[in-house]
């Protein structure tokens, strides 16, 4: 396993900034990339592939603005999470993250798509 790769694991769950729940940490199948979200102030998403560590964070302002005329500031909770590998071959790969967000109790949620291709979050 990618030395940086398991420095970065260790030290997001050492001091607990990980999503909520274990889907926060999605492997591919094969085990050789790691897709995740850091939640603190501002949530950060990487999805990691040999040496390359690539930060996703944007997926999150693209789900939100699935969710309508609402910004992140409106809901009461945000929480990002990849969860689903569509595709990892090589230096290409494919994470769907979903973001769920309430307001008085009611759940929204959107997902969309990440393209990583050769260590850069291509955006559709």
């Amino acid at each position: 396993m990618n030395k940086l790769l398991l420095i970065i694991i260790l030290l997001a769950t050492s001091v607990g900034v990980l999503a909520e729940g274990n889907e926060s940490i999605l492997w591919s199948s094969e085990r050789a990339a790691v897709a995740f979200c850091i939640t603190e102030e501002k949530v950060t998403c990487y999805v990691v592939s040999g040496q390359n560590v690539t930060d996703v964070s944007q997926v999150e302002m693209a789900n939100i603005g699935k969710l309508g005329r609402r910004t992140k500031k409106e809901y009461d909770k945000v929480i990002t999470s990849p969860t689903e590998w569509h595709h990892s071959q090589g230096d290409e790969l494919m994470v769907l993250f979903t973001t769920q967000a309430w307001i008085s109790g009611q759940r929204y949620f959107a997902t969309e798509p990440v393209f990583v291709k050769n260590g850069e979050y291509v955006q559709r």
